[in-house]
């Protein structure tokens, strides 16, 4: 640090202060000394200098010029020097030797002496103003270096102190986490971990995992109220069809109010809203997660249902599923199947109550019979959301394949009545069908003959495929639009407590985004010369037979290869009964058929009456108008 500064001495203010010689001033009267000397021995028949000239003058006139004030008068009277008080500069006195030079009466080497002493005083004006420069210069960094060297000691000096404290507190901090880790780490491995369980509402709040920054906050929004939602089913009978949707909600809320809890008296969870359903189904939500969380606790459910009295009569809980859809499932599994559903859950480690139901994607009456189907889609509806989770990371083995599985995402409804969307055909308030294949309003879906194909969405631009089909522009505009408003369609798994479960990565494109393929003329043709016998079973540990090499005789479709290894044989089911049709459904089904027929064969009459009538009409109007008394000509002729 700096040491502090001593007062001032009073006799020092009046001493002038001693100028210290800086390098450049050495320099200059070393050059100055050199100069002098050389101008010296350079003239010639001067040996030694002249002697020097004295002060004081005498001209004999009335005002000798002996003093500064004397000169600077006469100077100033003359015109010489300029302006009046102007200080004596070696500029200055410069210019009062050229106005000197200009006198008369001088002679030439005078003239020559005074304008070289003008120069010489102009020359030393600018090196007198160097010279301060560059004293000023030294003693401002002079000054600024010795300020900086005591900064510098001053910041080394409190930098230290202040690391050292810290260090202090650092080693003291620890080692006190170390002797608390000591002490912790043998209780910790000695006691078992206690059971946790997050709750939705901590898992939505939480800042860690990609809850908070990565979700859109809608989705977090529906998934909070469908955490708190239950859905009731009554008989069709129940008194509460007859009461309002407000009057059940207050009488749901004094049930719950009525309720006792065995460890804080009175139940103090409230119902938010109540929903009838299309399905006479009861939609109810909970104001807060621990209500939900109550209701489905034991037997909570069950007593308020008891304390409604009639209006709590046949309700039972239903609950909510979660739909997956399996790609590429072998076809020989069977939907109504029990040993097939029983042998895919054990294969899978699923339990029977974690699955709703199983259903292909599409009906096994509307598959192509015209080529041999391996492969379908198969829809899973889970209940447990965990499973459905489990059952979307590590996929499906489905009779000794394993499958891709996905969540099945929710696409725009379409009306199976008049073809439009958002609503289904039972809300439908046209009074006519508009058939799905070629968008005619005098018949159904199902009963259309036509090969012409037309899209009803589509309007003009919807020929060549049906309102039905996956590749129609519409269906996908409508889509694109659904998942806008629908952001659960985005994320791959089911919105869980797990962080990962809200990820919204990358999700591979369903059927719904695909071409549809159409086989080639050759793919027809090849496959139409394939033998049964080449043909690769999918799942050979259910066959009784395994394919080998071919043969110059080949086996017979009830010939048996024989194998190196025994196979199981596969489980048939018992034959059912031939059923044999009683003499009244004979009845019924012949009449049922004569209507038919009848009706077929009425419709084309009808046709055939319109087109005469139509042609007769054409051919009237083409006729020319004939005179009276002319026959018309005859066209048969």
């Amino acid at each position: 640090m700096s040491q502090p500064k001593s007062p001032p001495d009073p006799a020092a203010k009046t001493k002038p202060p001693t100028r210290i010689l800086t390098r450049q001033d050495r320099e200059k009267q070393e050059k100055e000394t050199a100069t002098t000397r050389r101008c010296i021995l350079d003239t010639p028949g001067s040996e030694s200098p002249p002697p020097p000239s004295t002060q004081f003058h005498n001209d004999g006139k009335d005002k000798p010029i002996n003093n500064m004030t004397d000169a600077r008068e006469y100077l100033e009277s003359t015109l010489m020097y300029v302006p009046r008080g102007a200080p004596p500069t070696p500029h200055n006195m410069a210019t009062a030797l050229f106005q000197v030079a200009e006198m008369k009466g001088l002679t030439q080497p005078a003239v020559r002496a005074v304008r070289s002493v003008a120069y010489m005083m102009e020359r030393l004006e600018t090196d007198t103003t160097a010279a301060q420069a560059r004293e000023v210069a030294v003693e401002q960094a002079e000054y600024v270096r010795e300020e900086l060297r005591n900064m510098a000691s001053h910041i080394t000096t409190t930098i230290s102190a202040e690391v050292e404290k810290h260090l202090a507190t650092i080693t003291e901090t620890t080692q006190t986490a170390q002797k608390a880790l000591t002490q912790y780490i043998p209780q910790a491995t000695r006691q078992p971990a206690a059971p946790s369980t997050t709750r939705y509402s901590d898992a939505v709040r939480s800042q860690d995992g990609p809850v908070r920054h990565q979700t859109d906050p809608r989705l977090m929004a529906r998934e909070g109220i469908r955490m708190r939602q239950f859905l009731l089913d009554f008989p069709s009978d129940s008194l509460v069809h007859k009461i309002s949707q407000t009057e059940l909600l207050r009488l749901y809320n004094a049930g719950i109010a009525a309720l006792d809890d065995d460890t804080t008296g009175k139940v103090k969870h409230k119902i938010r809203s109540v929903e009838r359903l299309s399905n006479k189904g009861i939609l109810g939500e909970f104001l807060t997660d621990d209500g939900a969380k109550w209701f489905h606790t034991a037997n909570n459910a069950d007593r308020l249902f008891s304390s409604l009295g009639e209006s709590g009569e046949g309700a039972q809980r239903k609950a909510r599923t979660y739909n997956l859809i399996a790609y590429y499932v072998p076809v020989e599994f069977e939907t109504d199947n029990r040993k097939h559903i029983d042998e895919m859950l054990e294969t899978n480690n699923l339990h029977i109550d974690d699955l709703e139901r199983v259903r292909w994607a599409k009906p096994i009456a509307r598959r192509n019979k015209e080529r041999r189907q391996n492969y379908a889609h198969l829809i899973l509806a889970m209940r447990n959301i965990k499973k459905a989770n489990k059952v979307v990371c590590d996929g499906l083995v489905i009779h000794g394949k394993r499958v891709d599985v996905r969540k099945s995402k929710k696409e725009p409804i379409r009306c199976l009545k008049c073809q439009g969307y958002n609503h289904i055909a039972r809300e439908c308030i046209n009074d006519y069908d508009t058939c799905g294949n070629c968008a005619n309003r005098t018949h159904k879906t199902e009963n259309c003959t036509s090969q012409s194909k037309k899209c009803v969405a589509c309007g003009d631009q919807g020929e060549g495929h049906t309102s039905w089909d996956r590749n129609c522009p519409t269906f996908h505009r409508k889509c694109q639009q659904f998942d806008a408003n629908h952001p659960e369609n985005a994320i791959p798994f089911f919105p869980d407590t797990e962080p990962w479960t809200w990820t919204a990565e990358y999700q591979p494109p369903t059927i719904r985004h695909k071409q549809v393929y159409e086989p080639t003329t050759q793919d027809i043709e090849r496959r139409a010369k394939r033998v049964d016998d080449e043909l690769r079973p999918m799942r050979q540990s259910l066959l009784d037979y395994r394919p080998q090499a071919k043969t110059t005789t080949q086996p017979t479709p009830h010939t048996k290869v024989p194998t190196t290894h025994q196979l199981p044989e596969r489980p048939t089911a018992p034959e059912a009964p031939e059923k044999v049709m009683t003499r009244e459904e004979l009845t019924r089904l012949e009449a049922l058929l004569a209507s038919e027929v009848e009706k077929i064969v009425r419709q084309e009459t009808e046709e055939k009456e319109k087109e005469t009538r139509n042609r007769s009409v054409s051919r009237e109007s083409t006729i020319p108008p004939t005179p009276e008394g002319t026959p018309p000509p005859n066209h048969d002729a």
